[in-house]
């Protein structure tokens, strides 16, 4: 769910699902441009496996979520966000208590760990699907690590941030 520019790791997920026929694959999101490009692409890879929804109210977004096997956070480490992004939908991963899937960027692999989520290789597209296969494989590990990853989540909120600046602001 989100946007889907290219630097998202759009290419690496439709690589992926093209060596996963049996797995399906939902995006969620993005600009007209976009999901033209998307469905386009999906298309010309004869993706059968591959559903792009658009865009949906903010409403109807958990309950893609809740409902998912897996959630992947796919951005590339070709692209300078690779070194600061923070994802507002990665909160919203987290506090859904569905397993992640996420590349191992830099800013990704400094703010989470291998107890929250699973990692795979950046834009690499078998490493993507290897690691689906594993997760659909070793569910029970997954689940713990979502439960981890749900704790996380809390550690996330406006709240809790906003406790953060003031505890650091005291302490100057």
């Amino acid at each position: 769910s989100g946007n889907l520019y290219p630097y998202k790791g759009i290419s690496t997920m439709l690589d992926a699902a093209k060596l996963l026929p049996d797995i399906q694959f939902k995006f969620l999101g993005g600009n007209s441009l976009d999901i033209d490009a998307l469905k386009q692409k999906k298309t010309y890879l004869n993706l059968t496996n591959v559903h792009v929804l658009g865009c949906v109210d903010f409403y109807k977004v958990p309950h893609y979520l809740f409902n998912s096997d897996l959630l992947i956070l796919p951005p590339s480490l070709n692209h300078p966000s690779a070194n600061f992004t923070s994802p507002v939908k990665l909160g919203e991963y987290l506090a859904s208590e569905t397993p992640i899937l996420a590349s191992d960027i830099p800013a990704l692999v400094n703010f989470l760990s291998e107890e929250e989520v699973f990692f795979f290789r950046a834009d690499d597209s078998k490493s993507l699907a290897d690691m689906i296969i594993f997760i659909k494989n070793n569910i029970e590990i997954a689940k713990i690590k979502s439960k981890k990853g749900f704790q996380k989540a809390l550690t996330m909120s406006y709240e809790s941030k906003a406790q953060k600046i003031i505890d650091l602001s005291n302490s100057l």
